[in-house]
């Protein structure tokens, strides 16, 4: 967990109060903070590894799915965000709330 506000210390304070932070590290925003999160985890000089979309239950449960996954291509931070943004946009509307971004 100190890794990761480690790594959200680095983005600007929006990005960072629109984040959700859970219990295990892992860091989503709502869909329409994803531009933003991606454009700064790009001028952080993190890569982004993939996205996963998320919905939250009220019983605490919640539905993941994979969608991409950059891990396996080298890329550098403005080419992974390019296409961690065409990805977003290829899916439009197929996407759940919240969208989870895994980074190095």
């Amino acid at each position: 967990m100190d890794q990761t506000r480690a790594v959200l210390d680095l983005l600007p304070e929006d990005v960072r109060t629109s984040a959700r932070i859970d219990s295990n590290g892992e860091v989503s925003w709502r869909l329409e903070d994803v531009p933003r999160a991606l454009a700064a985890l790009s001028d952080a000089r993190l890569v982004v590894l993939g996205l996963d979309t998320r919905s939250y239950e009220e019983d605490g449960g919640i539905i993941e799915i994979p969608f991409a996954d950059f891990s396996s291509s080298p890329m550098t931070p403005e080419q992974a965000r390019d296409e961690a943004l065409s990805v977003l946009s290829d899916y439009a509307g197929e996407l759940g709330d919240w969208i989870l971004i895994t980074w190095r």
